[in-house]
């Protein structure tokens, strides 16, 4: 079933007022340690007093009442208020010791001038605790007194910190019945009603998820139903689950609060977004009091250290001087937040692979990387294993430094990769936070045929799923090669394609260079820039899976490529620079890029959605085979490109839909003629205030036809430069 998208959240929308939560703990005086020798200092028995006595401290110097193992929270400032009884008519001072630090004087006014000691009063100050539970208080007579003094207890308020967040500060939807009610029994003195109908939601903004990670949020809610309320989860615009808010009164007793905690992940910072949203209309509403967030604390973390030369599986890895040494003793471990597995540069493993687990945070990611100087440390498969490194629904990892093969003595050996990243039924429906970075990955000669539905790949994300489908949020890849290898270089691969979500979000490759293409499907939002794809295929044998593009966008939507350099794609079935690929959607932009000599179209856009826009802008098109168009569905604009091909006529073809939303505007055309092939019937694309050299161009109602005047045309000039 799906979620429902959440409504937008404005900038500029108040945040929620953060109150730091307090705990107060009442410390006894008689419970502490008195001073001996003091004629009238002891514990005397008081039925008024709280817990049944209270602490007389008697008035000659040196005299004390001292309360141990008080908890300071997590430290600083805390309130403490001393209720006491001092009958006599002048005030009585005494000296505060905190830690062993004097810290001042502490001055307790006469709670009776007339001499009633029975008259009980409180004294508030506040101290500097140090976190956890091994502070100490104590009150000493620095010179001797006119009178003892009565002591009962010590209420110490000391800040948790946890931070609350009430549901009436945070944005409301609009429908009937969801509103803002007065209530003296809610916390800020009022609550939320969430209503019963599908969208209504209650949107708490500018929550701080402080080093960031997990976060336990406890929501005080009123439920007066006999039945459950289940409300979907969404947390910075992303759907992470839903919450089932129990009866907390089968009387239909509104007034009757509970408790729910759920864990979830927030960024680090003040800029947190947490929403409850009916995902599907509720018998009732539901009334919303308090979010308390309480977030994650750094581990120590460790380090271990794995070395295919000088390790021994018997050492405890955790010293570079006593490390593993092999990948199986590494797959036996579960890792933790902020763990590092180093493998030692020149190090060589052979049909030996990684299969990694645990979960980092956000704040303590988990790292594969290498460590010692020499060459990166090598992982072959040999066609022995189906891919090098495997992470499977685990999150916050970062995968780096390594080389990486799986060459099999026998070609086209099925699905054979180097690293392979998956999101497949995973809890909460996301795999978050995954790093691979500066690796080099060559020499692998596994491959499908095409026409099944898993496409490895050298670098290889594979999200879907039927019970819990899946996807990826915030990707990186940077810094890759990927050659001489038949099966693609990059591929985000989802098989929720017919299911229309979940899409990969916050992906961005940058820099991933060699001769293998690139394939992205199910991504929204992606970020693809600087990458250099040169003779992309030219490793592939002509098989029968043998049609590819240098990069290949399919099923996605809202997508940026700029910066690439796309050069002498080989010959297939497609081979085209760019092909903008089936059921593309939302806003897609192609900008800055280069590409020269390819052997098929420079663009192809095949049916998308009909409102897809298709933005080609500020690119170079050198000698690319027809310098071809081929364009489908959509609102196309193509705009500030110069296109020039001194070996060929320029075309703009179409795949049997209509081209009149398709727009060349202020362009450069630069070649032997043009070919504008629409389908007969239906208009042609519009062609407005572009220049032409070469030939006098299509109809264009304010056209150029001049030489552009380049100072110089140089060949190949991605190579060149």
């Amino acid at each position: 079933m799906g979620i429902l998208a959440p409504p937008p959240l404005f900038a500029d929308s108040a945040h929620a007022t953060p109150v730091a939560v307090t705990v107060e703990t009442t410390y006894e005086a008689e419970d502490g340690e008195l001073s001996s020798g003091g004629a009238q200092t002891g514990v005397v028995t008081d039925a008024n007093a709280s817990g049944g006595a209270f602490a007389r401290v008697g008035n000659e110097a040196g005299q004390y009442n001292t309360i141990t193992g008080i908890d300071g929270g997590i430290g600083g400032d805390a309130e403490v208020t001393i209720r006491y009884a001092y009958g006599a008519g002048d005030s009585h001072t005494k000296v505060l010791v905190v830690n062993d630090v004097e810290i001042g004087n502490v001055v307790f006014a006469s709670t009776s001038p007339s001499n009633d000691w029975s008259v009980w009063g409180e004294k508030t100050i506040t101290v500097a605790l140090e976190p956890g539970a091994d502070n100490t208080i104590q009150l000493i007579n620095d010179v001797t007194k006119y009178f003892p003094i009565r002591l009962d207890y010590y209420a110490v308020t000391v800040a948790t910190g946890d931070v609350a967040y009430e549901a009436e500060d945070g944005e409301l939807s609009s429908g009937a019945q969801t509103e803002i009610v007065a209530d003296a029994n809610a916390s800020g003195g009022a609550f939320v009603r969430v209503g019963a109908a599908v969208g209504e939601y209650n949107t708490i903004t500018g929550v701080d998820g402080g080093i960031g990670g997990d976060a336990d949020v406890t929501i005080r809610y009123a439920n007066g139903a006999g039945n459950s309320n289940t409300k979907s989860i969404v947390v910075n615009g992303l759907s992470v689950g839903s919450v089932v808010f129990a009866s907390t009164s089968p009387s239909n007793d509104w007034s009757v609060w509970g408790e729910t905690t759920i864990t979830v992940p927030l960024d680090p910072g003040a800029e947190n977004t947490i929403q409850l949203i009916n995902a599907a209309a509720t018998p009732y509403p539901l009334r919303l009091d308090r979010y308390t967030v309480t977030t994650a604390e750094p581990r120590d973390a460790d380090t271990y250290y794995v070395d295919s030369v000088a390790g021994d599986d018997a050492n405890a890895g955790t010293d570079s001087t006593a490390p593993w040494q092999s990948l199986a003793k590494v797959n036996e471990h579960t890792f933790l937040p902020g763990d590092q597995i180093l493998l030692k540069a020149d190090s060589v493993w052979n049909g030996e692979s990684l299969v990694l687990k645990g979960s980092g945070t956000i704040a303590q990611p988990i790292v594969l990387s290498s460590y010692g100087t020499g060459a990166k440390p090598q992982l072959n498969g040999n066609g022995q294993v189906e891919q090098l490194v495997l992470l499977r629904n685990e999150s916050w990892w970062t995968i780096e430094n390594l080389e990486i093969t799986n060459m099999a003595e026998v070609e086209f050996v099925d699905t054979l990769m180097g690293v392979r990243v998956e999101a497949i039924n995973t809890p909460g429906g996301r795999v978050s936070g995954i790093t691979v970075q500066n690796i080099d990955v060559h020499s692998v000669n596994g491959v499908k045929v095409r026409g099944t539905v898993s496409f490895p790949s050298l670098i290889y994300f594979n999200a879907g799923g039927t019970v819990t489908p899946s996807a990826f949020d915030r990707v990186l890849v940077k810094d890759i090669t990927t050659m001489n290898s038949i099966p693609n270089g990059l591929n985000f691969y989802s098989s929720s394609t017919s299911l229309g979500g979940p899409f990969s979000t916050n992906v961005h490759v940058d820099n991933v260079s060699g001769n293998t293409a690139q394939i992205y499907w199910m991504l929204d939002g992606a970020l693809i820039e600087n990458n250099r794809l040169v003779n992309v295929g030219s490793f592939r044998p002509q098989y029968n899976s043998n049609v590819f593009a240098a990069i290949f966008p399919t099923y996605s939507k809202n997508l940026t490529f700029q910066y690439n350099e796309i050069i002498n794609t080989a010959q297939s079935g497609d081979s085209q620079g760019f092909d903008f690929d089936l059921h593309m959607s939302g806003r897609n932009v192609f900008q800055y890029n280069y590409t020269y000599g390819n052997s098929g179209a420079l663009l192809v856009m095949q049916q998308s959605d009909p409102n897809t826009e298709l933005i080609y802008r500020y690119n170079v098109s050198h000698n690319d085979a027809a310098s071809d168009f081929r364009l489908g569905d959509g609102n196309v604009h193509i705009y500030n490109n110069v296109i020039y091909n001194d070996t060929d006529v320029i075309t703009v073809n179409t795949w049997g839909d209509a081209l009149e939303s398709n727009v060349f505007e202020n362009n450069i055309f630069v070649g032997q003629g043009m070919s504008v092939k629409a389908v007969p019937g239906l208009a042609e694309p519009v062609f407005d205030s572009n220049l032409y050299y070469g030939f006098p161009g299509p109809k264009d109602d304010n056209k150029i036809v001049a030489d552009p005047m380049f100072i110089e045309v140089i060949e190949n000039a991605g190579l060149a430069g």
